[in-house]
């Protein structure tokens, strides 16, 4: 309800993204009032050019009957959203797909007892094999971590932060699994 109130489905999709462009203060950030702190965003994550990519997939979920989402037992919804969107699959598309659209997958199995749709995107999301950016590694790249497993898992860069960072072993699982 909230994400329609937002988005009015009745207007162009070129209209809703520049309203909420308005409203964000980055139409005519000088006279907006808004702080905008941008130094060091690059240009691809930029806020002018996230938000209308936000707009668009949001649309197209708003379009979707919510039958047909709990029907998506292969959970190709994600791609056609970004298709019909105009948007290209790029790693940070794939880190929402494995953080974003298959939990909510998995608690939408679970909310309506689904048991086939909540299994199926827990091993989706089990096996899944995602980029993470270098730029997130790179404080963990270290001689002690000899592995490179921890660069395709999401929950990688938690497990590093949480444990590795503030020498926590005795409490990781991941190195207790591992002895």
């Amino acid at each position: 309800m909230l994400l329609q109130s937002i988005l009015p489905s009745d207007l162009p999709e070129e209209l809703i993204i520049q309203d909420v462009l308005d409203k964000a203060g980055l139409s005519d950030p000088e006279s907006s009032g808004i702080p905008w702190n941008l130094k060091s965003v690059s240009r691809a994550d930029h806020p002018k050019y996230r938000i209308p990519q936000a707009v668009k997939i949001s649309n197209q979920i708003l379009k979707q009957t919510f039958g047909d989402i709990l029907r998506d037992h292969d959970l190709c919804l994600w791609k056609e959203w970004l298709q019909r969107s105009g948007i290209k699959e790029t790693d940070r598309y794939r880190i929402l797909y494995g953080t974003v659209f298959l939990p909510a997958m998995f608690n939408a199995g679970q909310l309506y007892h689904d048991q086939h749709l909540s299994e199926y995107a827990f091993h989706r999301w089990k096996h899944l094999q995602s980029p993470i950016p270098k730029i997130l590694l790179r404080p963990f790249d270290h001689p002690e971590i000899t592995s490179d497993y921890h660069h395709s898992k999401l929950g990688s860069i938690y497990q590093l932060r949480s444990y590795c960072e503030q020498s926590r072993c005795h409490d990781c699982l991941v190195l207790k699994k591992a002895i």
